[in-house]
């Protein structure tokens, strides 16, 4: 899964007709998988700062109706994701 080659729908795992729910649902499903305590494998567990950002910038495009519009119409989503814009911390105390 890399911002270049992939689309925020594909990051998430949702369909371009899934609503707020199902992008929700979608977000806390993938956010899960990269949790660091189910990575046991330490080769993985280096990328998963970047996985999560990415699935936080993917999110945060398609839950605000105005990106997802943008996104939808034409194919442009900001995937240069600053370090500090989504911590570890952050993404942890999230339900």
């Amino acid at each position: 899964m890399t911002a270049s080659t992939s689309t925020p729908y594909d990051i998430l795992g949702a369909k371009q007709t899934d609503n707020d729910y199902q992008l929700r649902v979608a977000y806390y499903a993938r956010i899960h998988e990269y949790k660091k305590d189910r990575l046991q494998n330490p080769s993985t567990r280096k990328y998963t700062p970047e996985k999560f950002r990415l699935v936080c910038r993917a999110y945060e495009t398609l839950s605000d109706h105005d990106k997802r519009r943008k996104y939808d119409q034409h194919g442009e989503w900001i995937n240069d994701i600053p370090l500090d814009k989504y911590t570890l911390q952050q993404l942890a105390a999230e339900p």
